[in-house]
């Protein structure tokens, strides 16, 4: 909840967004045009004791694609990261993974676009004496641990966050409960889906609640478990 001071705590971190500018970290300047190098970067930034920064070095006027092959490095030191602009620089995964994970530090997001990452809870387990609950996903944007995260002209587009499906019984017992879908730290994410209930064999048995959606725009409820089916649904 945004508070008077205009902070978001998010989880055990803090995120605040603010319309000034903040002063830059004083330590190395890094620069990265390209997902090793970003990579890279974020490794030479926590190696180093000092307040950094990366700059992402991107064509000036012309709308530029960083797009991710595999997870960045998590981020554990006080970071600027960069661009030149919402709409010139968008740093994606195309739905493989969620795409920046804050440790801890003071960290500073700039003039950049974090898009279309994806947080998927794990499914529950299948049990004779009960299925088990599927795990919640969290954060398919960012997603800040601990320490302060501040983010000026920064957009969170397309990121979602997926709760895994409650696993299924083939005897007695009850099925699992799905993973609740959880937003982007101070964002309304566009699609949190809870994870679908697990579903069960025999007709005694109660089906696993759906999971629940977060706050956001167009996120749904996961589907409760179903009697007498297969196995537990797609999320």
């Amino acid at each position: 909840m945004l508070n008077g001071a205009g902070a978001v705590h998010v989880f055990l971190g803090t995120l605040i967004v603010m319309g000034m500018t903040l002063q830059p970290a004083h330590g190395a300047a890094f620069t990265a045009t390209n997902e090793a190098e970003l990579a890279q970067a974020i490794l030479d930034a926590n190696a180093s004791p000092a307040d950094d920064s990366i700059f992402l070095d991107t064509p000036d006027d012309v709308s530029t694609v960083i797009t991710l092959t595999a997870p960045l490095p998590i981020i554990s030191g006080n970071l600027v990261i960069a661009g030149k602009g919402e709409d010139v620089v968008r740093i994606s995964c195309d739905g493989l993974f969620p795409l920046f994970y804050v440790r801890t530090g003071e960290i500073t997001f700039r003039n950049l676009t974090i898009g279309d990452g994806v947080s998927i809870g794990s499914n529950g387990g299948n049990s004779s004496s009960g299925g088990g609950g599927g795990s919640p996903g969290i954060a398919g944007g960012l997603y800040v641990n601990a320490g302060r995260t501040f983010l000026e002209r920064v957009t969170i587009d397309n990121c979602h966050a997926l709760g895994g499906n409650g696993g299924t019984i083939d005897h007695s017992g009850n099925g699992g409960g799905g993973g609740a879908g959880f937003d982007e730290p101070g964002f309304p994410s566009t699609g949190n889906v809870g994870g679908d209930g697990g579903d069960t064999l025999i007709f005694n048995s109660t089906p696993g609640a759906g999971g629940p959606e977060a706050d956001g725009m167009n996120n749904a409820n996961g589907r409760a478990g179903r009697l007498g089916s297969g196995g537990g649904g797609g999320g």
